[in-house]
């Protein structure tokens, strides 16, 4: 049987000749007589090798030819039935559906089909401003994106206390929902909400639309900016509230260099009521991030935030230098 040896049986071609083996037996005897010799070897040497899944080559001159055969496209002078060529697909049906099934296991970054990224941040701050001391802050943004939705939410909360007296206790919450109607133009909805005890302030909320403009979304560049109207409401801790109609203007710009070593960010927002223009709020964030082990990274910020719509008797502006070590997916 040694010089029978030649031909290459796989699984999938086992599978044709399991199919033709069953065929084959419900032949008449004279039919069945000139299959036997040739198909009917193959079918049983499959049968034999399966279980190892080792090839097995047949030498098809040493019988007479391999009738209705034709050229395996992997290589040279193996051969692999008509029947078989004529559709593939079923010999490897089985296997697409595994993969297949595979494939729709979810994972921790698509949940409900989006791909997430986020920061978590927490590290020690030197102000100057409404209070110069030491703090403690403490932020996390995420973000999911779909193919034409995208939606962030920011927190924020800084809290400091010195000999027993609370100098700092600031909280910012931030959300946006994006819709591209075009590959870098989208609507965006906003809104966000702010607590300042040390400046007075009980309680700044703004709630707006915009159109925004994504100039690059790249893994090693990132700038986008949202221009739009927004309502803008003001209530002190002394019980005053206003509200108008506010210009609303955010720009986001993030840059990795050397390989990713460094991170540079820039962020801004520009808010100016319509009704007292010379009232305006800035706030600003600029830094760098350095990676220091998988998902793990240090920043180096500055914050610089200006209200000249302030209460009498706070400051106008705040300045925060800050240094913290973050979590980010």
């Amino acid at each position: 049987m040694s010089d029978l040896m030649s031909l290459a049986v796989d699984d999938r071609e086992c599978l044709v000749y399991f199919n033709f083996l069953y065929s084959t037996l419900k032949l008449p005897p004279a039919k069945f007589k000139m299959k036997i010799t040739t198909k009917l070897i193959t079918a049983l040497i499959c049968i034999i090798s399966a279980p190892t899944s080792a090839k097995v080559e047949i030498n098809w001159s040493a019988i007479g030819g391999a009738p209705n055969a034709t050229p395996y496209p992997q290589s040279s002078g193996v051969y692999q039935p008509a029947s078989y060529q004529a559709s593939p697909a079923k010999a490897v049906v089985a296997t697409s559906a595994a993969t297949e099934d595979t494939e729709k296991v979810p994972t921790p970054d698509t949940l409900w089909g989006a791909k997430w990224s986020g920061l978590a941040n927490a590290g020690a701050v030197f102000q100057s401003g409404n209070s110069e001391t030491e703090s403690l802050q403490f932020d996390v943004k995420s973000t999911a994106k779909w193919d034409k939705h995208r939606i962030a939410a920011k927190a924020e909360y800084q809290r400091e206390e010195d000999n027993d007296i609370k100098t700092e206790d600031n909280k910012k919450l931030e959300l946006e929902g994006d819709y591209f109607y075009k590959p870098k133009w989208f609507a965006n909805m906003n809104a966000e909400f702010e607590q300042d005890e040390i400046a007075e302030l009980d309680m700044r909320s703004t709630i707006g639309l915009g159109v925004g403009h994504q100039l690059y979304d790249e893994d090693d560049l990132k700038l986008k900016y949202i221009i739009g109207p927004n309502y803008l409401s003001e209530e002190t801790t002394d019980g005053q509230t206003e509200s108008s109609l506010a210009y609303n203007w955010r720009f986001d710009y993030e840059q990795k260099f050397w390989d990713g070593f460094i991170t540079l960010f820039h962020n801004h927002r520009f808010l100016v009521p319509a009704d007292e223009t010379s009232a305006y709020i800035i706030d600003t964030n600029t830094g760098l991030r350095v990676p220091l082990q998988k998902k793990l990274v240090a920043t180096l910020e500055i914050e610089h935030d200006i209200d000249k719509g302030a209460p009498v008797g706070t400051s106008e502006t705040d300045t925060q230098y800050g240094f913290k070590l973050g979590y980010e997916w």
